[in-house]
C-alpha cells in the first residue's frame, strides 16, 4: 500500500473524544492520508445515536479504539470504535450505544476514504 513510514497521531481530551491523523512521511515532507474528527457535537448531527439537541456524548472507558484492518489481500481499513455515554443538558444518563467508522484506503487517490459514524450493537 504504502513504501514509506507512516505515522499515527491519535488527539485526545479529558473525555477520550479526539481526532485521528495519519500523515506518510517522505524525506522531510509529511502527506496526510487521513484527518477525521471524533468528538462532541459531530454527533449531534449523525442519525441514530439519540444524542439531545443541547447534550453530548463521550467515550467510555479507554476513548477511541483505532484497528487497522486488512482481509484477504484487500487494501487496508481504518476502523474507529468505541462506547459513547449519552447525557442530556441537564446532566442525566441515557442510554450508552456503541460507535463505528470506517475509513477505507483508495489507491487512486493514496488517501483514506473516510466513510460516516454509525451506531453499532455492542
Amino acid at each position: 500500500m504504502l513504501e514509506n513510514p507512516v505515522l499515527e497521531l491519535i488527539e485526545s481530551t479529558h473525555m477520550g473524544n479526539g481526532s485521528l491523523w495519519l500523515l506518510e512521511m517522505d524525506g522531510r515532507e509529511l502527506r496526510l492520508l487521513l484527518q477525521v474528527r471524533v468528538s462532541g457535537r459531530c454527533w449531534s448531527d449523525e442519525p441514530g445515536f439519540g444524542i439531545p439537541p443541547h447534550g453530548e456524548a463521550r467515550f467510555e472507558g479507554a476513548g477511541l479504539k483505532v484497528e487497522y484492518l486488512q482481509a484477504n489481500g484487500k487494501e487496508t481499513t481504518v476502523k474507529l470504535a468505541g462506547s459513547l455515554a449519552i447525557t442530556d443538558m441537564e446532566g442525566n444518563a441515557k442510554p450508552s450505544c456503541g460507535y463505528q467508522q470506517l475509513c477505507v484506503w483508495n489507491g487512486e487517490k493514496r488517501i483514506f476514504e473516510t466513510g460516516r459514524p454509525h451506531k453499532v450493537d455492542r
